[in-house]
């Protein structure tokens, strides 16, 4: 994985799945970033308390969804959208219907110096609930779709009745992983503070924080 990220993430190239190569182990230590460790479930759950992930919530990234980003990119007319919903570090936001309103992805979030951390609020994005999108809403997946690709840390099927949104509510899907190290951490205060601009009046969200280590791991 480490001579995946070297090229994606700060300068936004075509997606890691789609072959690209090259090492700076040097310049993935400064992002913070690790190797992608086994998966199971007791590592999921470890990296969940340490980056303070509530377990309730966390899901895992089935595998399988690499098959389908790949089967999505072999059409010129969703490249571009596949190549998104394939990042690394993703932020979406769907309403009630399960449509994507709201966007985010690592390769369009700026990384500051000195520090190298990307910064998912540029222009402001996120200050306001749901957020104005960083990348154009796309219909590509949408949330009930996306849902057949989510399991529990042992690998079951995630249930949606639980998931369930009142009329005006929105689902939050956060796309994390230990593979990102820091800029996971940078992530997720991002979308804390997000969470707090919920309008008054306003049903809570439902939040997935789903790890996709099990998917980057299939692309070292």
């Amino acid at each position: 994985m480490r001579r995946m990220i070297h090229r994606i993430v700060p300068l936004g190239l075509p997606l890691l799945v789609f072959g690209v190569t090259g090492c700076n182990a040097l310049f993935t230590g400064l992002m913070g970033m690790h190797s992608t460790p086994p998966h199971s479930p007791a590592r999921v759950a470890a990296d969940a308390a340490r980056y303070r992930v509530p377990a309730a919530q966390v899901a895992v990234l089935d595998a399988s969804y690499l098959r389908f980003v790949r089967r999505q990119a072999r059409e010129a007319s969703r490249y571009d959208a596949a190549k998104n919903h394939g990042q690394l570090l993703q932020l979406l936001y769907f309403d009630a219907a399960g449509r994507l309103v709201s966007f985010h992805i690592n390769c369009y979030a700026p990384p500051k110096l000195p520090s190298l951390n990307l910064n998912w609020n540029p222009d402001g994005l996120l200050n306001t609930f749901p957020p104005a999108s960083q990348v154009a809403p796309d219909q590509l997946l949408s949330f009930a779709q996306l849902l057949t690709f989510l399991r529990t840390p042992e690998g079951q099927p995630l249930a949606a009745e639980p998931l369930a949104v009142a009329p005006g509510g929105y689902r939050v899907v956060v796309f994390w992983s230990h593979t990102m190290g820091r800029q996971t951490r940078v992530l997720l205060r991002a979308v804390a503070q997000n969470l707090q601009r919920v309008p008054p009046g306003q049903p809570a969200p439902q939040v997935l924080y789903v790890n996709n280590d099990a998917y980057l791991g299939l692309l070292d």
